[in-house]
């Protein structure tokens, strides 16, 4: 529940759109600090895009480690349907859209929201269906053992499996 109600305060207070009273969509860019492609798309792309795109949605940048952002993510991810294999750093939602990872970033971020521009209602619709589904909250049976199992992790700083991996 807590995920959820962080995420409906970012997305303005409502489930239902992320678009603010004057129109604009919503565009949210989760990221780390840590993640090296995070950087890259930071310092190279988002600039040029910002710059040509950015009156065009309302963009916020939100960083993994703050609370509740990570729930927000994965609220999202849930809602989207986007495979485990395929989740990295960056993130991107917009108009009910996930791209995830430096080169969908920088490859589809932009036809995405030119996509938007050109026909803005057929969007909304699908980010109020994102929006809207219910998040599967069923969880498998888990049997309990006395035996203890010791775990050993070992990860490199900025790598998207050991970022995934750390969080759980």
């Amino acid at each position: 529940l807590s995920r959820l109600l962080f995420l409906a305060m970012v997305l303005i207070g409502s489930t239902n759109t992320a678009v603010l009273a004057e129109g604009k969509p919503v565009m949210l860019y989760f990221f780390s600090e840590d993640c090296d492609h995070c950087k890259a798309v930071k310092k190279e792309f988002l600039p040029g895009f910002l710059e040509k795109y950015g009156s065009h949605f309302e963009f916020r940048e939100l960083d993994i480690l703050e609370p509740g952002v990570i729930d927000s993510l994965y609220a999202l991810e849930d809602r989207v349907r986007v495979p485990e294999s395929e989740k990295e750093y960056p993130a991107v939602y917009f108009a009910g859209n996930m791209l995830e990872g430096e080169i969908p970033v920088r490859m589809r971020l932009e036809p995405l929201v030119e996509a938007y521009l050109s026909n803005p209602d057929s969007m909304k619709t699908v980010e109020r269906e994102v929006l809207a589904r219910m998040v599967d909250t069923s969880k498998p049976a888990v049997t309990m053992s006395d035996s203890t199992v010791a775990i050993a992790y070992f990860y490199k700083q900025g790598c998207k499996e050991c970022g995934r991996a750390k969080e759980i």
